[in-house]
């Protein structure tokens, strides 16, 4: 009877002895069944982490490259700016340079213009003063052939008072002629010098004129002169045929 009772607790033990492991193991099943998804939910976590770390990266990138961008469009914005300013100035220093000489050439060409006119009109004052220097020679040589001819005449009785009037008219204007004409040379070079050139030069025109009006005078009065004495002559010889008769 004994020995039964031993061998039922035996059993029983043997049998707690099971229970006892596979509770155990059971246990452990769980145990490692409910650590498991917690390991997996932190390598989750930490993908998640790891991909929105990778992802703030790239937008980092994205924006540091768009400053980047914007900032060397900026640069080649205010280079061309500046470019731009260069060559605005340098246009404009060009334009300002071609303004100084276009002006430099105008005035060289004003100044040439001006010596060339002098020129021309000292020029054309010495071919006046000739011709009227020598339209005095000629008057004045007519003048006195004309006295000495009157002279004789007057030796000769013949009556030539018309004829020394007109004659001494004819010799006042050619007086007046030489003395307009004496300065003409100083009179010309203070014309062609002065500040207004056509204003001065008009006023030597002026004296040309004066001077040829007398000497068209002196002309008049040396053919008034001749025809009176033409006239004395012809008187003359009337009375001298009258005496005959």
């Amino acid at each position: 009877m004994k020995a039964i009772s031993n061998i039922v607790i035996s059993q029983f033990v043997f049998l707690l002895a099971v229970m006892m492991v596979t509770s155990i193991a059971f246990a452990q099943e769980e145990t490692t069944e409910e650590d498991t998804p917690v390991t997996e939910t932190e390598e989750a976590a930490n993908a998640t982490t790891e991909e929105n770390t990778d992802k703030s990266s790239d937008r980092e990138t994205r924006i540091q490259e768009r400053e980047a961008a914007l900032e060397e469009r900026q640069e080649a914005i205010e280079e061309r700016r500046v470019e731009a300013a260069e060559n605005a100035e340098a246009r404009q220093a060009a334009a300002t340079e071609k303004r100084e000489e276009m002006a430099a050439n105008q005035a060289e060409r004003k100044a040439a213009l001006e010596e060339r006119g002098k020129e021309r009109i000292t020029n054309l004052a010495a071919n006046i003063s000739n011709r009227i220097d020598a339209a005095i020679e000629r008057l004045q040589n007519i003048i006195d052939r004309v006295d000495s001819r009157m002279q004789k005449l007057t030796d000769r009785g013949i009556d030539t008072t018309a004829a020394e009037a007109s004659l001494s008219a004819a010799q006042a204007a050619v007086d007046q002629a030489t003395a307009s004409i004496a300065n003409i040379d100083e009179e010309v070079a203070d014309a062609v010098n002065s500040s207004d050139i056509r204003t001065a030069w008009a006023d030597v025109k002026t004296l040309y004129g004066e001077v040829r009006d007398q000497l068209k005078a002196a002309h008049t009065e040396l053919r008034n002169t001749v025809t009176e004495l033409k006239a004395a002559v012809e008187s003359a010889k009337t009375d001298a045929a009258e005496d005959t008769e």
